[in-house]
């Protein structure tokens, strides 16, 4: 007993190790247990002054007792008789949880809603070929998004490659490289911990972003000894401090400019730079857009903030006439065709994390690559030290004009709503506005649309202490915040938590990761805005498709005939719901879902949304009846 209690102690021997040798030495697992419970301070004191132990096991054991000792609490899992050696390797361990998802497309997307709002290092693993070819799409969100997620799967033996083998394809890892930042497939069990540390440290080192480790199966079960080393030993910490020169240079032409403005983007959340962005704008009087970023970058209902946008600065009136932009965090908008994004009459000032990405807006920009906080920092003592009273004069002027302008565009739009509140089907900004009355000032909102963002969010309160926004992710595809939601959740239990989606985007094999939220418990209410249509689609393909418009023919994104009941859908999991088809039903049934949450349920709320654009009011579309078609009815 005495040579266990040293190894357990020495973390030569894990939990299951010391257990198994206890029962060889006639224990009972009573009386193991409670040793194992007056050895675990010692245990804890060793672990914080050791850090690296030698370990010895499957090269699945040694992939999770890694995962332990980087911190990791869960493995979200897609289902797979590939990963059974990792199975095995968990079975009776209570330091790490296996999280399963139906499919591997939900699974990832729980895993990386989990990243993106943790942010710190988050592990799915899925089956094989097959399952890693079904999770693309959300391994390239996260990707976009910058999410610390490491992807594994357990592929074919190498031992029978290039025979053609069940599930078997040429490249893998190659098969990934399009939708990660790095992947690599492990050649031996003993190189797990090492490869999967770097995975680790790719993803959360700025830009961040999907990894990728392929484990062939035969490496998974071959025995072999690894050091594990703690997180903070391959932690690579960033906080580069700007060049003092180029921070001096742009405070002037900031000082210098007539209308300034900025530009926010995801390095501000992830910098924790929120509070000195503010102070930066509020010191110049600067209107904000708030860039591309999976995150709340700027108080939006601050009187400098101007809106939201992805790809044009041209829809904001209060940028008329600018003639500096200072980009602090945001990667580039995007840009279809050939017109350029920024104006040639503005001079660009950038302050981006990672060197590749700055500068790519003109090549005269001020390039500022360092840590946004501190580049912030050093921006608002260099401004601060050399504003003169007239300066300062102007930059408020610039304050009380931008206020003016966003009380005339809320009293305009407050009519608007007010006018439109009765309609059926029930209108956005009426799901909005009582979302906004109803739900918990601090509440965690993701979503996953397009055309309807102009018209919901700005009626949400988003900002530091009040409501925060998770996405919509960078990558743009379908297929995501449904189960995204179930992972925000669970790295932020006490925060209540609500997915706003349309009826397009829970189609895109989504229904099923309500199985999951009802699994785990995760009460997440849905707000569907089933509009019975493709919205953004339809209003795309209008505008490009002139023949389209001119027969009014909406060839591709109708979705009623059926109309999907969602609500019905949802009991198939156990999940409650409810359906809103008049505006007078929205708030009690949306307090019924609040409720259940209090509860500890999910909930889908059905609301019959209005449909926005051209060919709005179409329910046309090609017939094609294969029941027609038979020449034998069977």
């Amino acid at each position: 007993m005495r040579d266990l209690v040293q190894a357990y102690i020495a973390g030569r021997l894990d939990r299951r190790g010391f257990l198994k040798g206890m029962a060889a030495s006639g224990f009972t697992v009573a009386a193991a247990e409670s040793v194992l419970a007056t050895l675990a301070p010692m245990v804890s004191a060793q672990a914080a002054v050791g850090g690296v132990r030698t370990v010895e096991g499957t090269g699945a054991y040694l992939l999770i007792q890694q995962l332990k000792a980087a911190g990791v609490k869960q493995v979200f899992y897609g289902n797979g008789t590939s990963s059974a050696a990792m199975l095995d390797a968990m079975v009776g361990d209570r330091d790490i949880n296996l999280i399963l998802g139906p499919e591997e497309g939900v699974v990832t997307a729980m895993a990386s809603g989990y990243a993106l709002a943790g942010n710190k290092p988050t592990f799915v693993n899925v089956h094989g070929t097959v399952g890693t070819a079904n999770q693309m799409l959300n391994m390239f969100n996260s990707k976009r998004d910058g999410d610390p997620l490491v992807v594994s799967s357990f592929s074919k033996s190498t031992e029978g490659t290039g025979r053609d083998n069940f599930e078997e394809i040429d490249d893998l890892v190659g098969l990934t490289k399009q939708f990660t930042r790095w992947s690599f497939e492990v050649p031996m069990a003993s190189r797990v911990p090492e490869l999967l540390r770097n995975a680790m440290r790719i993803s959360t080192t700025p830009p961040g972003g999907a990894t990728y480790l392929a484990i062939p199966t035969n490496v998974s079960t071959a025995v072999a000894k690894a050091d594990i080393y703690p997180r903070e030993l391959f932690t690579v910490p960033i906080r580069t401090q700007p060049d003092p020169k180029l921070i001096e240079k742009a405070a002037q032409i900031l000082i210098e400019a007539r209308r300034p403005f900025m530009l926010v983007g995801l390095d501000v959340w992830r910098s924790d730079a929120y509070d000195e962005v503010l102070q930066l704008a509020e010191l110049l009087g600067m209107p904000v857009v708030q860039g591309l970023s999976p995150y709340t970058d700027f108080p939006t209902d601050h009187p400098l903030y101007v809106g939201q946008s992805d790809r044009s600065f041209t829809e904001f009136r209060p940028l008329e006439g600018a003639d500096v932009m200072i980009n602090m965090g945001s990667p580039m908008l995007y840009q279809e065709g050939a017109a350029p994004v920024v104006s040639s009459d503005w001079k660009i000032i950038e302050v981006r994390t990672v060197p590749d990405d700055a500068a790519r807006w003109t090549a005269d920009t001020v390039p500022i690559v360092a840590d946004v906080k501190e580049a912030a920092k050093a921006l608002v003592e260099a401004v601060s030290t050399a504003m003169t009273p007239a300066d300062k004069a102007k930059a408020k002027d610039r304050t009380d004009a931008m206020a003016d302008f966003n009380r005339k565009v809320w009293q305009t739009r407050k009519e608007m709503a007010e006018e439109r509140k009765d309609l059926i089907p029930v209108t956005y900004e009426h799901i909005a506005i009582e979302a906004q009355k109803q739900l918990e000032p601090d509440a965690i909102i993701t979503h996953e649309f397009n055309s309807a963002m102009p018209r919901v969010l700005p009626w949400l309160t988003f900002g530091k202490g009040k409501k925060q926004l998770f996405g919509r992710t960078l990558g743009s595809g379908l297929g995501w915040s449904v189960g995204a939601a179930i992972g925000i959740k669970m790295a932020k239990p006490n925060r209540q938590t609500v997915c706003l989606v349309g009826d397009g985007a829970f189609l895109m094999g989504q229904i099923e990761a309500l199985w999951a939220a009802r699994r785990f418990e995760a009460p997440v209410l849905y707000i569907v805005f089933n509009n019975r249509s493709f919205n953004d689609t339809r209003m795309r393909v209008t505008a490009v498709a002139p023949r389209l418009r001119e027969t009014k023919l909406d060839m591709g994104s109708y979705l009623g005939s059926p109309d999907v009941s969602f609500e019905t859908a949802a009991k198939a999991f156990d999940v409650n719901g409810a359906t809103v088809t008049r505006p007078g039903d929205l708030a009690p049934a949306l307090a019924r879902g609040i409720k259940e949450l209090k509860d500890g349920r999910p909930f889908v709320l059905d609301v019959v949304a209005e449909r926005i654009g051209l060919l709005a009011d179409s329910t046309w579309y090609p017939k094609y009846s294969i029941a027609e078609r038979r020449t034998k009815q069977v």
